[in-house]
């Protein structure tokens, strides 16, 4: 009796280690850093600020804290690189993505910011971001799995302008290797192959975020086996013309969607075994689990015994099934094609809030372009505005200096007409009148001059105010729209899914 009791001791203290480990594999903080660079002087991108936003949205439902930077300038990409970096916890995640140009010199990566003239190789590689300095910054960070994905790729703008291996596409580059007993992964996830370019796409995304989108929520499902959906996705839906590539060193399974975290509570669990005959995302109780291909026998296990909702939302509908899952045993469950009847009348109110968020999205968007506009006009006038700075300073201590001196005047006025009136001969009396009125004279010209330096002085003063006032205006004005903006494209979204629920 007392060596069954050290067995039992003995399982529960590996089950207990067990479910610590688990859980420490896969309750870990999960970063990603945003990059959409869309407004380019030179051949601008329709799509890559959706793209960021989109992601960034699809990072953010899965439990990411998101980092997004929208037309970047090297400046504003470079530190949000170094602050993401720099603020990583142990063991933690990070996505670096990025969507815009970019271009390759001699194998070297380089990520092309928005306000930038590039005319050659030598400017792209001094005012653009090392792809290479990405990677080292994650790597150097306390993380313990950093994914860089390019989608970026798309022709090269200043092909004209660059020579030899900076004219076209990415180079493919290895992941960074990591030398000792820490574990260390890492991968490189570019939008086509090596030296090729990438597809902006004609709709909402690229081929290649859109692919990336519709894979993402993948739970359970390891990067390698999402991107191979998204290197399938992106192959069909570009006619073979494009293929994306990646290289890795990763140590162990990394998920971009956090795996369903098992414990063991008893020997006594039950499981579901799931097929269909059309392919589909499995949802039970109202959360993913996988997608299910054609002809695909999905095993869900350790279930507690109980009542489960099974949902398949396939492209064209969505079919329910209830089912109870019994101890230590595996019921079969069969999705057949059929399709629910769609609600007209809710599909037709989700179309017509569609239009007016689309119109809504239409409407701020030239607006804050309009803002953008002025607002580099009025920054074209800040020489202006430094120069009337410096003119109100200088006239109004020149003011104040001539007032000074027509207080010194004005006292020796009046002392020379105290002699001129106490004079005692008439040469005294002739000289202290002549004295009394020069320094009159001056005394009233120093008054004269003071005041013009005074209002010149005010009048640049209010110029400089109002263009401040006006700044300020301008940047508030721009901030506050794109707030709602975000706001009404993130409804916008969830309009998008319920259509696609719906129909």
């Amino acid at each position: 009796m007392t060596q069954n009791r050290g067995v039992m001791s003995f399982k529960k203290v590996v089950l207990i280690i067990l479910i610590l480990f688990c859980s420490n594999l896969y309750s870990i903080e999960r970063f990603a850093l945003v990059i959409g660079n869309s407004n380019y002087a030179t051949a601008p991108l329709a799509n890559t600020k959706n793209d960021a936003l989109d992601v960034s949205e699809g990072f953010k439902n899965l439990g990411y804290k998101v980092t997004t930077i929208i037309d970047g300038n090297k400046q504003v990409m470079e530190e949000a690189v170094a602050k993401v970096s720099n603020n990583l916890p142990k063991d933690s995640m990070v996505v670096f993505y990025y969507a815009g140009h970019a271009a390759q010199v001699d194998k070297v990566n380089y990520l092309i910011p928005v306000n930038e003239i590039i005319n050659n190789e030598n400017d792209l590689k001094y005012k653009s971001v090392n792809v290479e300095w990405v990677i080292g910054s994650l790597k150097s960070s306390l993380s313990r799995t950093n994914i860089v994905i390019l989608d970026s790729c798309r022709d090269n703008p200043f092909k004209n302008s660059t020579r030899g291996s900076g004219s076209r596409g990415l180079s493919v580059v290895s992941s960074p290797q990591t030398s000792g007993t820490e574990i260390k992964n890492s991968a490189i996830i570019y939008a086509t192959t090596d030296g090729n370019t990438a597809d902006d796409g004609d709709g909402r995304n690229s081929p290649f975020t859109a692919a990336f989108l519709r894979n993402l929520n993948r739970r359970d499902e390891t990067l390698l086996d999402v991107m191979t959906y998204v290197t399938q996705d992106v192959f069909t839906s570009t006619g073979g013309k494009q293929e994306p590539t990646m290289t890795n060193a990763l140590k162990e399974k990394v998920y971009f969607y956090q795996p369903v975290e098992t414990t063991i509570q008893s020997e006594a669990l039950g499981s579901l075994s799931v097929n269909s005959e059309v392919p589909g995302d499995l949802y039970i109780n109202s959360k993913h689990i996988a997608f299910i291909d054609i002809g695909e026998i999905r095993k869900i296990e350790r279930l507690k015994p109980g009542i489960y909702e099974l949902e398949l939302v396939t492209d064209s509908y969505s079919e329910f099934l209830t089912v109870e899952v019994e101890d230590n045993r595996t019921t079969p469950i069969s999705f057949i094609t059929h399709s629910v009847n769609v609600n007209n009348e809710e599909l037709n109110a989700l179309l017509i809030q569609k239009q007016d968020l689309e119109n809504s999205m239409d409407i701020l968007t030239n607006e804050i372009s309009q803002l953008e506009e002025q607002k580099k006009l009025h920054f074209s006038l800040k020489s202006e505005r430094d120069s009337r700075s410096k003119t109100a300073i200088n006239t109004g201590f020149t003011g104040l200096i001539f007032y000074t001196i027509a207080g010194f005047s004005s006292y020796y006025t009046y002392d020379s007409y105290q002699k001129y009136s106490n004079a005692t001969t008439t040469d005294e009396a002739l000289a202290t009148r002549n004295m009394t009125l020069g320094f009159a004279a001056g005394a009233g010209a120093s008054i004269l001059i003071g005041v013009v330096n005074s209002i010149i002085s005010n009048n640049s003063s209010e110029k400089v105010k109002d263009y401040d006032a006006k700044e300020r205006y301008l940047t508030s004005q721009i901030k506050s729209k794109n707030t709602d903006l975000t706001a009404i494209d993130r409804e916008y979204k969830k309009v998008i899914q319920q259509i696609r629920r719906i129909e």
